[in-house]
């Protein structure tokens, strides 16, 4: 972990009462349109509220005194609140226009039974109104309320949705789903590895075998769904990413996958596709059109930069639907303020890698913004994470860190970090070798002449200590030597357009 730097880049540690009252201003102020999708129920129902952006949310209201409230928008789902502005605009337009139903909902409760997921107990539970079940369902539920059967919920919830004053709360779909990738990964996991062991299935998925630590990191990847590898520069994440890929491939689980990389890393990404499998892919470039076009080619991976999936976000979403978006040097969303960082955390898809050898450079806001992408729920809003693992002084100022032993282990089952030393008995002995490339015609002329200066120079070094000009002029020398080894063009301005290139030569 860092060693305590500076502010965070969000908010110091605010109190819970603060930021719902934040999400309270938010609901008074933005333009919210609110529709009651079952109006047979005006208060403990379910509602759709609509964004000036254009986005559509689902908020549930269950109970009036306690606030047994749900809403779909991240916000909910991560703040650990309770509420969001979503929730709290449908609340204050319930007590303006409905004020008669609301003090009856307040007083009397709700006549509706409610089923809700239990996230820790891991089951369904019968929230309130068990008392008007039907003895015959009732019976499903044990004396604290939670479903006695399991194996049989699918059948339960369809006889429990028959009941007139039953509601299935829109919570248990998203849970149930999340439970059921669960258990898909552990199955998916345990029988490929006996596929491989039994001999059915090679016990590579890449055409150039990986070293053991390698292959533990395409498990890591494929099998915990949204992850983080870490691993020390050098130590092959890219070619765990691919593996990983493959084996997803293999498993029918991905047929797309996105890799969003810097611009400068596109011909790198395409090596070491063509070098470790035989998938195919495509690298996204041209025009608006162009790209356009590109997403819907047939393909497996597609290649494009930053800044392309910022601009493209919304074809991208309609059109490739990737199943897996990776995300090479990921330090680029590390600045969770910045319009990069928003627009690719609104990327979809079921599998995400973030890939970064510098999960945190300065703060632990940078971890914050590699973990929201993966899912927003694992570290919470940053309010949150500033209360929980930094100190601050008498004035608010953040003068460390603490809990750190409580931040890993909250990140562990996503986050997979090897150095090279960790895993040096692995790899095998380094291997130098020398390539020596003549210079062109063009580059050998202009070189001659900068050795023949610097050679002037440190002759004269030899016999008394060079002035300052004659320092810089022999600096000046060496640096236009090396940059020529790359091109003689830099030196051209009219070629170039690059003045200081040229005047770095004179």
């Amino acid at each position: 972990m860092p060693k305590p730097d500076p502010t965070p880049t969000s908010a110091a540690a605010t109190s819970d009462e603060f930021e719902i009252e934040r999400r309270r201003k938010r609901a008074r102020e933005e333009k919210l349109s609110i529709a009651n999708l079952d109006p047979g129920h005006p208060v403990f129902s379910n509602f759709e509220v609509h964004s000036a952006s254009g986005r559509t949310y689902r908020v549930e209201i269950r109970d009036a005194r306690r606030r047994r409230v749900h809403c779909t928008c991240l916000d909910f789902r991560a703040n650990g609140l309770g509420t969001c502005k979503h929730v709290e605009a449908v609340l204050i337009d319930l007590k303006k226009h409905h004020a008669t139903a609301w003090r009856e909902a307040t007083e009397q409760g709700s006549p509706r039974i409610e089923i809700v997921p239990e996230v820790e107990a891991g089951a369904l539970f019968l929230e309130q109104g068990g008392e008007r079940l039907t003895p015959e369902l009732r019976r499903r539920f044990d004396a604290d309320g939670y479903l006695l059967e399991e194996e049989n919920e699918e059948r339960i919830l369809r006889d429990l949705a028959g009941h007139h004053q039953v509601r299935i709360s829109q919570e248990v779909e998203p849970w149930r789903q999340a439970r059921g990738r669960a258990v898909e990964r552990l199955t998916l996991r345990r029988e490929y590895e006996h596929k491989v062991q039994s001999g059915e299935w090679p016990p590579q998925e890449t055409l150039v075998p990986l070293f053991p630590y390698q292959r533990e990191g395409m498990l890591h990847l494929a099998f915990t769904e949204r992850a983080l590898l870490a691993d020390q520069m050098g130590l092959g994440k890219t070619i765990q990413a691919i593996a990983a890929c493959a084996l997803l491939y293999r498993l029918r689980k991905a047929r797309r996958v996105l890799v969003v990389v810097p611009a400068s890393l596109k011909g790198e990404w395409e090596d070491q596709i063509v070098k470790f499998t035989a998938l195919p892919y495509l690298i996204v470039k041209g025009p608006r059109e162009t790209r356009a076009e590109t997403y819907e080619e047939p393909g497996f991976f597609y290649i494009a930069n930053y800044e392309q999936v910022v601009r493209d976000l919304e074809i991208i979403n309609a059109a490739l639907k990737p199943d897996m978006v990776i995300l090479d040097e990921a330090q680029r969303i590390r600045n969770w303020h910045t319009r990069t960082a928003q627009m690719i955390k609104r990327l979809e898809s079921r599998y995400a890698f973030v890939l970064t050898g510098t999960p945190i450079e300065s703060r632990l806001d940078d971890l914050h913004s590699l973990m929201d992408f993966l899912d927003p729920a694992i570290l919470g809003p940053l309010f949150r994470l500033n209360r929980e693992y930094y100190q601050f002084d008498a004035q608010g100022r953040p003068v460390g860190y603490r809990n750190l032993d409580k931040l890993r282990e909250r990140v562990a089952p996503y986050l997979l970090r090897r150095r090279r030393a960790d895993v040096e008995m692995e790899l095998p002995d380094r291997v130098d070798r020398t390539h020596l490339v003549p210079l062109a015609v063009s580059q050998r002329g202009n070189y001659g002449a900068l050795a023949s200066r610097a050679a002037r120079l440190a002759e004269v070094s030899a016999r008394r200590p060079l002035r300052r000009t004659e320092q810089q002029r022999l600096l000046r020398a060496l640096r236009t030597m090396r940059i020529l080894c790359d091109t003689a063009y830099i030196l051209n301005e009219k070629e170039r357009g690059c003045p200081k290139l040229a005047e770095l030569a004179k």
